[in-house]
């Protein structure tokens, strides 16, 4: 289990990337005012939203992606996402890659994720992942939020809709001792980014099918999708340490800015 996400993450970060370069930007449907009929139809081919994007217990989720991030100042960074969870057990990492400063060509990690991932690597049960699954009129706005245990169980890591009258997100970061790598110094990174996705999401195949070869090695039909979404707006905040002890605060240019989210 633990090789197979291996392989997985290392090629989610470059994929993403280009799909971020190259996506072409499907037309909006345009905001829904009714939030319940929102709920009720939203049928994508074989995927329907809200109920696909939360957690499926007896299978395995993944949640990846990145936002290419340029701020007001003119900075530019990659920040690498993922919330993944097999068998309903979480987890759970980001990765900002900074293009200049004194972090260029290193890796900010944050205070999640495994140590293959060029994080500090987790003491077993530090970290609590609280997924949502889907529950019609009870949740229905999907939820994945990341607990430091250690610290009174603070909230970390948060991904989240916002309204089921359009297709709107949060990702937030919390991380006082995130780990540079390789040079293992611990610094603070915040996230804090309100993204509206376009409506329709890409779907696999054209349906939003994703076979991974099940019904030729099992004989049974898969139940596994896959599906694209890219942001049509994107504003927030980010904070990185600075080796020197001060603390960098920077605005998101909305309009050189974006983020792409791949759900499977």
């Amino acid at each position: 289990m633990e090789i197979a996400i291996r392989i997985r993450m290392l090629g989610s970060l470059a994929l993403a990337l280009a799909l971020i370069s190259g996506l072409a930007a499907p037309a909006r449907s345009g905001g829904k005012p009714d939030a319940r009929a929102a709920a009720e139809n939203e049928q994508y081919g074989a995927v329907q939203f809200p109920r696909d994007e939360h957690v499926h217990p007896d299978g395995w989720d993944f949640w990846w992606g990145a936002a290419n991030i340029v701020t007001t100042a003119g900075n530019s960074y990659t920040l690498g996402i993922a919330h993944d969870a097999l068998n309903g057990v979480g987890v759970s990492g980001h990765e900002l890659f900074p293009r200049q400063g004194p972090y260029e060509g290193l890796t900010v990690a944050s205070q999640d994720g495994p140590a293959e991932w060029g994080h500090e690597g987790e003491v077993t049960g530090r970290y609590q992942r609280n997924m949502s699954v889907y529950v019609p009129g009870v949740s229905e706005l999907v939820r994945y939020e990341t607990l430091d245990t250690f610290a009174a169980g603070k909230r970390i890591g948060l991904w989240e809709r916002t309204s089921l009258a359009d297709h709107t997100y949060h990702l937030m970061l919390d991380n006082d001792a995130a780990m540079v790598h390789p040079n293992k110094e611990f610094v603070r990174l915040g996230v804090d980014i309100n993204v509206t996705m376009q409506d329709p999401p890409l779907l696999a195949g054209g349906d939003g099918k994703f076979w991974y070869g099940i019904p030729e090695s099992f004989g049974y039909p898969s139940r596994s999708f896959r599906y694209v979404q890219v942001s049509d707006t994107i504003a927030g905040t980010l904070e990185v340490g600075q080796p020197d002890g001060s603390l960098l605060k920077e605005t998101i240019d909305p309009v050189a800015s974006n983020l792409l989210r791949v759900r499977e």
